[in-house]
């Protein structure tokens, strides 16, 4: 972006080559922000959706004026495209907040500062202010260019419209400023900065429900130390087999909802409880839960599904119900061919369980943070995410302003 134009006159003479001559100078300040827009979804159309968006505010030269992003409410009929103009609408509506507060007006003043000495020598001096819109999703910015038509996303188009018509209409009745607003399709690995503040929302929703089943283990465990909190079998054989009163039913409910790659970890510390606290009935829901899912889990240390299935004849033994743990392990003895030691085999899966869930997500955030090569923008995120992993509560679904 050129900082100033400098608009010739030309003359030419009759018979002779062109001369330039400068007739006057007008001096035209263009003050540029470029905004920067990015949306994500994760797991579409499971119990364990995640989506996101995120929006950054840059200057002329590339320094960071503000970062921002929110978590979006996983509807059913939740589109990549509209976490996109999700992201979009974001930035937009952080423009138009600045712009009626006049800290945008600051910010264009600041962009433009360092040319006082030139302003001196001109006769005639004007502002423009541009805003530049950078975004990697091809669809939306067809929309706003006007080289395809918004069908299914024509709600949110309509919103994005709205918004940079009121900037227009703010600035050019308060500031007296013409502003315009251009938009540019970069490709994904231009965007990196926007991207890796949509993961790293993601990631702090997703260490929201690794925090919600950690806490439910821990209520268990201390209503398992409770003696006056007791649980006891059934007396007929049919509702003893499928007993599911546990101090546990509350952390194994909230395991469902943890991603299918981190739900492995969540199982070995559930696991690891219901061992200590010996409670033989979470251990079979376990148990039950890794065998069905065994399909989705992956382990190269372990086999998942003779895993299941030891836990399962283990918390049968704890119960003291014999016969069914020889119907069990005569229903599964092919699973069962490798497993010498089913107390030992459930064990070494206990072994690595961790101790606090939430390092799995902490460990993915400086993964992503450790993409972005530019020194300052790393700091911005480093500092953002100190915000948002201080006060969780603020990533809650339907936040509209975000993090910012």
């Amino acid at each position: 972006v050129l900082d100033h134009w400098i608009i010739l006159s030309l003359a030419s003479q009759r018979n002779r080559c062109a001369c330039v001559m400068i007739s006057s100078i007008i001096l035209v300040s263009i003050a540029a922000i470029i905004l920067r827009f990015d949306g994500s979804l994760r797991g579409a159309n499971t119990p364990t959706t995640v989506a996101s968006c995120a929006s950054a505010l840059l200057g002329n030269n590339g320094r960071l004026i503000a970062i921002g992003g929110r978590s979006i409410s996983p509807l059913p009929s939740l589109s990549s495209g509209e976490t996109e103009y999700d992201g979009l609408i974001l930035g937009l509506e952080w423009v138009h907040q600045s712009a009626t507060c006049g800290k945008l007006d600051r910010i264009w003043e600041e962009e433009n500062r360092g040319d006082d000495d030139d302003d001196d020598d001109s006769e005639t001096s004007s502002v423009t202010s541009t805003v530049h819109v950078l975004g990697d999703c091809k669809t939306v910015i067809d929309h706003l260019n006007g080289v395809a038509t918004p069908r299914k996303l024509k709600r949110k188009y309509d919103r994005a419209v709205s918004l940079i018509d009121k900037i227009k209409a703010y600035a050019q009745e308060t500031l007296g400023n013409n502003i315009s607003v251009t938009f540019e399709h970069v490709p994904r690995e231009n965007n990196v900065l926007c991207d890796a503040l949509c993961s790293i929302v993601m990631s702090c929703q997703q260490n929201l429900s690794l925090c919600e089943v950690e806490y439910a283990i821990t209520e268990g465990r201390l209503k398992s130390a409770d003696s006056r909190i007791k649980f006891g079998l059934p007396t007929s054989k049919k509702s003893r087999y499928k007993f599911r009163k546990t101090h546990f039913s509350h952390a194994v409910s909230r395991a469902d909802n943890v991603p299918i790659d981190k739900r492995l970890d969540v199982w070995r510390k559930l696991a690891q409880a219901a061992l200590e606290s010996g409670d033989a009935v979470a251990l079979r829901v376990v148990g039950e839960k890794i065998r069905a899912k065994s399909n989705e889990l992956s382990s190269d240390a372990i086999d998942l599904s003779t895993l299941g299935v030891a836990m399962e004849i283990h918390a049968l033994r704890m119960l003291s119900l014999n016969k069914e743990v020889e119907q069990s392990e005569c229903r599964y003895k092919q699973v069962l061919r490798f497993c010498d030691s089913v107390e030992d085999y459930i064990l070494g899966f206990v072994a690595n369980a961790n101790e606090n869930l939430s390092e799995i997500t902490d460990s993915r955030i400086s993964m992503t943070t450790s993409r972005i090569e530019d020194t300052e923008w790393r700091e911005w995120i480093r500092d953002w995410c100190s915000g948002l992993q201080s006060e969780p509560a603020s990533l809650v679904d339907g936040l509209e302003s975000g993090v910012w």
